[in-house]
C-alpha cells in the first residue's frame, strides 16, 4: 500500500498506512442497510460485499520545521499491543516508517486526540516494560481528557500510559485551544469522550481539519448518531455536523486517523465524501 502526501499550504499531511481492512459495519455501530444506502460508499470507503473499509496507519504532519505524530494506530490495543504479536506489530510499524522517510526518532510531537488505548504510542519491551515508540517525542493530549480518563481504567490500560509518560517524562497536558504551531490549532470537541479534540491546519489559505473519532468512518458523516461509539452520540452528531459544516465554508480537506486509503477527503454539499487526490509513493 502506499503513503499519502497532501500539502495544506506550507504544511504537509503524510498517512504512512500499515493496514487496511474490510469489516462487519456492526462493528462500527453501522448495518448492512445504511451503508447500502450510502451512493458514494463504493468503492472506496465500503467494498461491494457491504464491508466498510478501515484503516490503520500514522499520520505525520509537518509544519514550520516540526513533525507531528497523529493518534498512531490508535483504538486497536486489543489486537496489536496484545501478547507476543505486539513485538512484530511495533517493528512493522516502525518499519513502515522508515520506509515513508519518518523514522521514529525523527518526531517532535505524538498528538492525541484522546484514549482508545496506547496504540503506538509506545512499544513493549522485552522485559515487559514499556518505552516511546517515539523517543524524542513530546505526548500531548488535551488534560480534561487524561482525568477522564484515568477514572475510566476498565476502558482501556490507563495505568500503562501513565507508566510510560511517568517513567519517561514525555507527557504534556494540555487546555484548549491549544497550538502545535502557528499552522495546526487543537480545539476541544468533548461528545466521543470528554476532552476528545480535533486539529484544524490552516496554511496560505488552504485548511484541513482532523476528526480524531467523530466519525470513525466517513460513512458516520451521513448516518445520523451512533449510540454505540460516543458516551454522547447526540452531541458527537452537533459537533460533527458543525466542524462540517466549517469544512464545507473553507474547502477543507477532511481527515480521519481511522478511515482507510487515502484517509482524506473532500465533503460535497450533500455530506457526501470524495477522496483527495494526492501525491503518493511506494
Amino acid at each position: 500500500m502506499k503513503s499519502v502526501s497532501l500539502a495544506v499550504g506550507g504544511a504537509r499531511l503524510n498517512r504512512i498506512p500499515y493496514f487496511d481492512i474490510a469489516i462487519d459495519p456492526e462493528l462500527i455501530g453501522l448495518d448492512a442497510a445504511q451503508v447500502a444506502q450510502i451512493p458514494w460508499a463504493e468503492p472506496v470507503w465500503a467494498d461491494e460485499h457491504g464491508l466498510v473499509r478501515f484503516g490503520q496507519a500514522v499520520w505525520i504532519v509537518e509544519s514550520q520545521g516540526v513533525r507531528i505524530a497523529v493518534d498512531p494506530c490508535g483504538a486497536t490495543d486489543e489486537f496489536l499491543r496484545t501478547g507476543s504479536s505486539a513485538f512484530e506489530h511495533q517493528e512493522s510499524v516502525a518499519h513502515a516508517l522508515e520506509h515513508g522517510g519518518f523514522s521514529p526518532d525523527s518526531i517532535d510531537i505524538v498528538w492525541l486526540s484522546h484514549l482508545d488505548g496506547i496504540g503506538m504510542t509506545a512499544r513493549v519491551d522485552a522485559d515487559g516494560s514499556w518505552s516511546p515508540m517515539f523517543p524524542n517525542a513530546r505526548v500531548v493530549i488535551g488534560a480534561e481528557h487524561l482525568a477522564w480518563s484515568r477514572a475510566q481504567p476498565e476502558r482501556f490500560d490507563v495505568a500503562a500510559f501513565d507508566a510510560l509518560c511517568r517513567d519517561h517524562d514525555v507527557l504534556d497536558a494540555v487546555s484548549f485551544p491549544h497550538s502545535l504551531t502557528n499552522e495546526i490549532e487543537l480545539h476541544e470537541t468533548g461528545a466521543h469522550a470528554p476532552g476528545h479534540a480535533i486539529a484544524w491546519i490552516r496554511s496560505q489559505a488552504e485548511c484541513a481539519v482532523m476528526l480524531g473519532h467523530l466519525a470513525v468512518s466517513p460513512l458516520h458523516i451521513v448516518t445520523g448518531p451512533c449510540t454505540t461509539l460516543h458516551v454522547d452520540a447526540h452531541a458527537a452528531w452537533e459537533v460533527l455536523g458543525a466542524v462540517i459544516g466549517q469544512a464545507q465554508r473553507e474547502a477543507a480537506i477532511v481527515i480521519g486517523p481511522l478511515w482507510p486509503n487515502p484517509g482524506a477527503g473532500h465533503v460535497g454539499e450533500d455530506r457526501s465524501l470524495t477522496p483527495v487526490l494526492h501525491e503518493a509513493s511506494a
